[in-house]
């Protein structure tokens, strides 16, 4: 999932027909609806991906319901940007869960 992540924000216009928060996620809402559907096995980067709403609670200090994208929307109105900040908070997700299982490691020698 995130190597797919990855060839959309080089190439939105391919996969979502333009650079927008809400057409990724529509886009991640229909590739994890088309998963489940077929009975496909998670990802392991799905299941890593399920905790990116936690941390855009705690990044925003907004802790309801809404998701991840509403909360991102609101705080980027433009979705061209709004798409760019999904990526720069997406990559700091991905940072500290590496920092976060080096030190569970760590801990265990």
């Amino acid at each position: 999932m995130f190597e797919v992540l990855d060839a959309i924000r080089e190439k939105p216009g391919m996969y979502l027909g333009h650079q927008s928060l809400m057409a990724l996620r529509y886009w991640i809402a229909g590739f994890h609806s088309g998963r489940t559907s077929t009975g496909a096995a998670q990802l392991p980067d799905e299941t890593e991906f399920a905790g990116f709403d936690s941390f855009v609670c705690e990044k925003y200090r907004w802790h309801d319901s809404g998701g991840w994208a509403a909360k991102i929307a609101y705080h980027h109105r433009n979705d061209a940007e709004a798409f760019d900040e999904f990526f720069k908070l997406l990559d700091e997700y991905r940072a500290a869960g590496t920092v976060a299982i080096q030190s569970q490691v760590a801990s265990k020698h």
